[in-house]
Protein backbone atom coordinates (compact mmCIF):
# COMPACT_ATOMS: atom_id res chain seq x y z
CA UNK A 1 0.00 0.00 0.00
CA UNK A 2 1.30 3.48 -1.35
CA UNK A 3 0.47 6.34 1.44
CA UNK A 4 0.55 10.02 0.35
CA UNK A 5 1.40 12.60 2.86
CA UNK A 6 -2.02 14.35 4.00
CA UNK A 7 -2.12 16.68 6.71
CA UNK A 8 -5.04 15.18 8.54
CA UNK A 9 -2.98 11.97 9.27
CA UNK A 10 -0.87 11.14 12.11
CA UNK A 11 1.21 8.56 11.08
CA UNK A 12 4.15 6.60 12.91
CA UNK A 13 5.80 3.22 13.30
CA UNK A 14 4.08 0.42 15.50
CA UNK A 15 5.89 -2.01 17.40
CA UNK A 16 6.80 -4.32 14.20
CA UNK A 17 8.02 -1.51 12.24
CA UNK A 18 4.94 -1.27 9.94
CA UNK A 19 3.76 2.45 9.64
CA UNK A 20 0.34 2.95 11.24
CA UNK A 21 -1.66 5.95 9.78
CA UNK A 22 -4.28 7.73 12.14
CA UNK A 23 -6.89 9.69 10.72
CA UNK A 24 -7.17 12.76 12.92
CA UNK A 25 -9.34 15.06 10.90
CA UNK A 26 -11.69 14.45 7.48
CA UNK A 27 -10.25 16.01 4.43
CA UNK A 28 -13.70 16.50 3.27
CA UNK A 29 -14.70 18.17 6.73
CA UNK A 30 -17.11 20.73 6.27
CA UNK A 31 -15.35 22.76 8.86
CA UNK A 32 -12.57 22.99 5.77
CA UNK A 33 -14.37 24.29 3.06
CA UNK A 34 -15.94 26.68 5.20
CA UNK A 35 -12.55 27.78 6.35
CA UNK A 36 -11.43 27.71 2.71
CA UNK A 37 -14.27 29.37 1.72
CA UNK A 38 -13.42 31.79 4.57
CA UNK A 39 -9.80 32.53 3.85
CA UNK A 40 -10.82 33.71 0.37
CA UNK A 41 -13.36 35.72 1.18
CA UNK A 42 -11.04 37.41 3.61
CA UNK A 43 -10.59 41.25 3.95
CA UNK A 44 -7.36 41.55 2.25
CA UNK A 45 -4.04 44.71 0.50
CA UNK A 46 -5.13 44.76 -2.79
CA UNK A 47 -1.87 44.39 -3.58
CA UNK A 48 -1.84 40.95 -1.51
CA UNK A 49 -1.42 37.44 -3.68
CA UNK A 50 -4.68 35.63 -2.41
CA UNK A 51 -3.68 33.46 0.51
CA UNK A 52 -2.87 29.68 -0.02
CA UNK A 53 -1.47 26.94 1.97
CA UNK A 54 1.41 25.59 2.91
CA UNK A 55 3.26 22.97 0.95
CA UNK A 56 4.41 19.51 3.24
CA UNK A 57 8.11 20.91 2.43
CA UNK A 58 6.69 24.14 3.98
CA UNK A 59 5.33 21.94 7.29
CA UNK A 60 8.39 20.62 7.53
CA UNK A 61 10.44 23.47 7.35
CA UNK A 62 7.63 25.39 9.75
CA UNK A 63 8.41 22.28 12.33
CA UNK A 64 12.06 22.31 12.34
CA UNK A 65 12.51 25.94 12.80
CA UNK A 66 9.60 25.47 15.63
CA UNK A 67 12.38 23.03 17.25
CA UNK A 68 9.38 20.37 17.02
CA UNK A 69 11.47 17.96 14.83
CA UNK A 70 9.36 16.09 12.21
CA UNK A 71 6.13 17.29 10.54
CA UNK A 72 3.95 15.19 12.51
CA UNK A 73 5.36 16.74 15.73
CA UNK A 74 2.99 20.10 14.71
CA UNK A 75 -0.38 19.75 16.22
CA UNK A 76 -3.21 18.14 13.24
CA UNK A 77 -5.70 21.03 13.45
CA UNK A 78 -2.39 23.18 13.10
CA UNK A 79 -1.19 21.49 10.06
CA UNK A 80 -5.01 21.09 8.56
CA UNK A 81 -5.22 24.90 9.08
CA UNK A 82 -1.88 25.51 7.65
CA UNK A 83 -2.72 23.39 4.57
CA UNK A 84 -5.22 25.97 3.88
CA UNK A 85 -3.43 29.43 5.14
CA UNK A 86 0.24 29.33 5.65
CA UNK A 87 0.08 32.47 6.77
CA UNK A 88 -1.10 36.06 5.00
CA UNK A 89 -2.52 39.18 6.40
CA UNK A 90 -6.07 38.99 6.70
CA UNK A 91 -7.94 39.23 9.59
CA UNK A 92 -7.20 42.51 11.99
CA UNK A 93 -3.61 41.42 12.39
CA UNK A 94 -3.09 39.18 10.28
CA UNK A 95 -2.78 34.94 10.38
CA UNK A 96 0.58 33.40 11.01
CA UNK A 97 2.23 30.18 9.69
CA UNK A 98 5.88 29.48 7.52
CA UNK A 99 6.51 32.70 6.55
CA UNK A 100 9.71 33.89 6.62
CA UNK A 101 9.79 36.17 3.79
CA UNK A 102 6.84 38.39 5.99
CA UNK A 103 8.33 38.71 9.33
CA UNK A 104 4.84 40.26 10.86
CA UNK A 105 3.66 36.67 9.36
CA UNK A 106 5.81 34.84 10.52
CA UNK A 107 4.85 32.19 13.25
CA UNK A 108 7.99 31.36 14.31
CA UNK A 109 9.68 35.32 14.59
CA UNK A 110 6.50 36.25 16.45
CA UNK A 111 7.34 32.96 19.01
CA UNK A 112 10.64 34.40 19.23
CA UNK A 113 9.40 38.10 20.54
CA UNK A 114 7.97 36.19 23.84
CA UNK A 115 10.41 33.56 25.30
CA UNK A 116 8.34 32.14 27.45
CA UNK A 117 5.65 30.76 24.79
CA UNK A 118 8.34 28.20 23.79
CA UNK A 119 8.34 26.76 27.13
CA UNK A 120 4.68 27.42 27.95
CA UNK A 121 4.14 25.25 24.27
CA UNK A 122 2.16 28.27 22.94
CA UNK A 123 2.20 28.79 19.45
CA UNK A 124 0.92 32.44 18.35
CA UNK A 125 -1.51 32.11 15.38
CA UNK A 126 -2.70 35.33 14.68
CA UNK A 127 -2.81 38.96 15.89
CA UNK A 128 -5.35 41.61 16.91
CA UNK A 129 -3.62 44.22 15.15
CA UNK A 130 -3.04 46.00 18.03
CA UNK A 131 -0.34 44.46 19.55
CA UNK A 132 -1.84 41.35 21.03
CA UNK A 133 -1.73 37.82 20.01
CA UNK A 134 -3.95 34.93 19.90
CA UNK A 135 -1.87 31.50 20.78
CA UNK A 136 -2.61 27.81 20.02
CA UNK A 137 -2.09 26.49 23.91
CA UNK A 138 -0.73 22.69 24.47
CA UNK A 139 -4.14 21.87 25.06
CA UNK A 140 -5.24 22.68 21.65
CA UNK A 141 -7.30 25.82 22.97
CA UNK A 142 -7.12 29.49 21.47
CA UNK A 143 -6.15 31.91 24.00
CA UNK A 144 -5.26 36.29 23.80
CA UNK A 145 -2.46 37.36 25.09
CA UNK A 146 -1.64 40.96 25.84
CA UNK A 147 2.41 41.03 25.86
CA UNK A 148 2.31 44.84 27.13
CA UNK A 149 0.68 43.63 30.44
CA UNK A 150 2.06 40.08 31.10
CA UNK A 151 3.40 38.04 27.42
CA UNK A 152 3.62 34.55 29.99
CA UNK A 153 -0.14 34.79 31.22
CA UNK A 154 -3.54 34.14 29.02
CA UNK A 155 -6.00 36.88 29.31
CA UNK A 156 -8.46 34.63 28.41
CA UNK A 157 -10.00 31.82 26.26
CA UNK A 158 -11.30 32.59 23.15
CA UNK A 159 -11.85 29.28 21.77
CA UNK A 160 -11.86 25.11 22.17
CA UNK A 161 -9.86 24.78 19.08
CA UNK A 162 -8.02 26.34 16.45
CA UNK A 163 -10.46 25.79 13.54
CA UNK A 164 -13.47 26.92 15.48
CA UNK A 165 -11.34 30.19 16.54
CA UNK A 166 -10.36 30.47 12.50
CA UNK A 167 -14.02 30.45 11.25
CA UNK A 168 -15.32 32.78 13.58
CA UNK A 169 -12.36 35.64 13.44
CA UNK A 170 -12.42 35.62 9.53
CA UNK A 171 -16.31 35.40 9.29
CA UNK A 172 -15.99 38.74 10.94
CA UNK A 173 -13.49 40.04 8.19
CA UNK A 174 -15.14 39.33 4.70
CA UNK A 175 -14.77 41.65 1.90
CA UNK A 176 -18.55 42.21 1.97
CA UNK A 177 -20.62 41.18 -1.69
CA UNK A 178 -20.80 44.05 -4.33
Amino acid sequence: MRLAWSPFATVWPDSVGCWKVVMGLDADDGRFADLRRLVAGADRAPEDDPPEGASAVELARLSDRLGLGAPQSLPPLLKGWLSICRGAAIGPGGVFGQRPDRPGLDMVRIRDLSPEWQSLGWLPVAGDGCGNYYVLTEGGTVGFVEPMSDPGRLERQVSSDLLSFMADLLAAHQVPPG
